[in-house]
């Protein structure tokens, strides 16, 4: 690994390390498919993390940028929470510009759901699918949150009483839950699948199964044909997939334009369907088209439950190996709730519980990248940035930067958040697991209520998870738990 610098007549030109073994042409290509093959990950994240510590240790103890070649493109991965609060609010340099890329996540998620809220360039697109989408999270309109969060919930915790000490993954299991918890806040009973009173039903009910295979399938994209020749078997299932998913989020748009379904609240309550279908702009003046309500129809489903299930399933490992943790948060919700469901504001009086939500996102971000791009010649510390070469803010590399988080960066502890702690961090930046600026996730107070909702309602029945003696944990990356059970 190396870093290196050159004079011009300027400036001081300084490159952040880079990985060894760079190419002619293809440059650093070579490199990220030899880790993607001794990691076995075809997503980039993984990738990405690793050739970071392979250049600067863990925990950015030697440096907090690398440098990537790629045909076309420079490539910034960083750390460094002064640069990622950069990218995040200069918005006359950095920006979110995916509708360019030919490769990618984004490109991927793009050929599925186009200009979907999370997938679309910053511009008028984003901006009107935004306004209109605003009020669908406010707090008012979270409160509906509650009592589908408190139904749902209950079902799951009632199937994991009648199995108990019979191991199971704990992963599927939250990832049903908040799948039927989002279906039925985006669009009532029409979009209820059902999961978390049948889990089977995440394998054969084809909605689900198409958006599985979506997932699993975006690998082909890669390939420099996108799989139509060289994969053709993959290529065509995942073709009928995404036709699946437009049919399917088709139709449910379609019975509610026909008053084939009601929004849970009725019309003085719209629920998020109601708002994209009937809300009119008001710098635009227009409403959603209907291709843009599908896209971002499918879009919440497809990453609305992800952040919430990926983060109980590492949370319930994380308190499983800390069982003083755990017994705190059971006091803390039994002191605030009694016997008492959760409330909106009963939930708001639980702040150790949201610190060991916190800590655990910190740990264990469910997104691993944020990527800018360069939208003019810029220069960041001591780097110059060239106008569409692209930035990627590591989040679990910066969640464990020891120059923000000090030399416990690694170790699991809650207080960090609690208020006026001596060990909080320091840097507004430094804690980012749903992005931040204006692109910040809209969905994160979504996620954070439901957890804590979920959360008590786990304290509140005394119901403790251990980990199975077969399980399987990769903490390298994220947590995934093979088999967990219940005491």
């Amino acid at each position: 690994m190396n870093a290196e610098s050159k004079r011009t007549n300027q400036d001081i030109i300084v490159t952040p390390h880079q990985p060894n073994g760079k190419l002619p042409i293809v440059g650093h290509l070579a490199v990220i498919k030899k880790i993607s093959k001794q990691l076995g990950q075809k997503d980039g994240g993984p990738k990405m993390n690793e050739v970071f510590r392979q250049c600067v240790g863990e925990n950015s103890t030697n440096g907090d940028t690398v440098f990537l070649t790629f045909p076309g493109v420079l490539v910034y991965l960083t750390s460094n929470a002064d640069y990622a609060a950069t990218m995040m609010t200069d918005l006359q340099h950095w920006g979110k510009i995916t509708h360019k890329d030919r490769r990618g996540g984004y490109y991927t998620a793009r050929t599925i759901v186009g200009d979907a809220l999370f997938t679309a360039s910053d511009g008028e697109g984003h901006s009107k699918s935004h306004r209109i989408l605003m009020p669908a999270f406010s707090p008012r309109s979270l409160s509906s949150l509650v009592d589908i969060t408190l139904l749902k919930t209950d079902i799951l915790l009632d199937r994991f009483e009648s199995s108990r000490k019979k191991p199971f993954e704990i992963g599927h299991a939250f990832t049903s839950l908040t799948f039927d918890i989002i279906g039925n806040f985006i669009g009532g009973n029409g979009l209820d699948f059902k999961t978390t009173e049948n889990p089977e039903r995440m394998s054969t009910e084809p909605f689900l199964h198409s958006m599985d295979i979506a997932l699993s399938t975006k690998y082909i994209h890669d390939n420099i044909d996108e799989g139509k020749f060289t994969n053709r078997k993959v290529y065509k299932v995942r073709e009928d997939a995404k036709k699946c998913l437009w049919d399917y989020a088709t139709n449910v748009i379609n019975d509610r334009l026909d008053g084939k379904t009601v929004s849970t609240g009725g019309k003085t309550a719209p629920d998020v369907l109601d708002r994209m279908l009937n809300t009119i702009d008001k710098d635009t003046n227009q409403k959603m088209d209907i291709k843009l309500v599908r896209d971002n129809l499918i879009t919440f489903l497809l990453a609305g439950h992800d952040s919430t299930s990926s983060l109980l399933t590492s949370l319930i490992y994380v308190i499983s190996q800390h069982p003083k943790v755990e017994a705190k948060m059971r006091n803390e919700v039994n002191g605030v709730m009694g016997s008492d469901l959760p409330t909106m504001q009963s939930i708001k009086k639980l702040p150790y519980t949201l610190a060991v939500i916190k800590e655990t996102l910190r740990l264990f971000p469910p997104a691993q990248m944020i990527a800018k791009t360069c939208l003019k010649d810029t220069k960041i510390g001591p780097y110059i940035i060239e106008a569409g070469s692209k930035a990627l803010v590591l989040t679990r590399e910066l969640h464990r930067n020891k120059n923000l988080w000090g030399e416990t960066a690694n170790e699991f502890d809650p207080e960090r958040f609690m208020p006026n702690s001596s060990n909080a961090p320091t840097h507004e930046y430094a804690w980012m697991p749903f992005s931040a600026g204006t692109r910040g996730c809209i969905g994160m107070q979504f996620s954070l209520i439901e957890a804590r909702i979920i959360l008590s309602r786990i304290m509140q029945r005394q119901i403790t998870f251990r980990l199975h003696q077969d399980a399987e944990v990769d903490e390298k990356f994220r947590i995934v738990s093979s088999h967990i059970h219940i005491l």
